[in-house]
């Protein structure tokens, strides 16, 4: 349970790169498009079967992230699910939720996490 937000937080732990990469290297659309995909079908599952009626993500908030995936593959797994996807641009959020993840001792990744993601970033450090 948060103790800013008193809201409870459900964590999926599980991550598997080879099924990962199987999925998003047998298709046309981009590693981005397809890796949202999965997030949003995985999260819209999980408001399901919990019962929620509404789900969203904090991939929203990432000035980095495809926005436009996000709307339709949101929208998308939503349908699928029978339940409702929330989407709001937080982009002008950003630098404020980076000064509270500092202030409240969050963790704050700096990549969007996946294995290929990560990869780049450090092999951009090198550069």
């Amino acid at each position: 349970m948060s103790t800013h937000i008193k809201m409870p937080l459900f964590e999926d732990l599980a991550y598997d790169p080879e099924w990962w990469f199987a999925q998003v290297g047998s298709s046309l659309q981009t590693r981005c498009e397809i890796c949202i995909g999965l997030r949003m079908e995985r999260a819209a599952r999980e408001a399901a079967a919990r019962k929620c009626k509404v789900f969203s993500t904090s991939l929203s908030i990432s000035p980095w992230q495809d926005h436009e995936a996000i709307k339709v593959q949101g929208r998308k797994a939503a349908t699928k699910h029978g339940v409702e996807f929330i989407y709001r641009d937080l982009r002008p959020l950003y630098k404020e939720s980076r000064r509270l993840s500092r202030e409240w001792g969050l963790y704050q990744q700096k990549y969007c996490g996946c294995i290929v993601s990560e990869w780049e970033r450090y092999r951009e450090v090198k550069k």
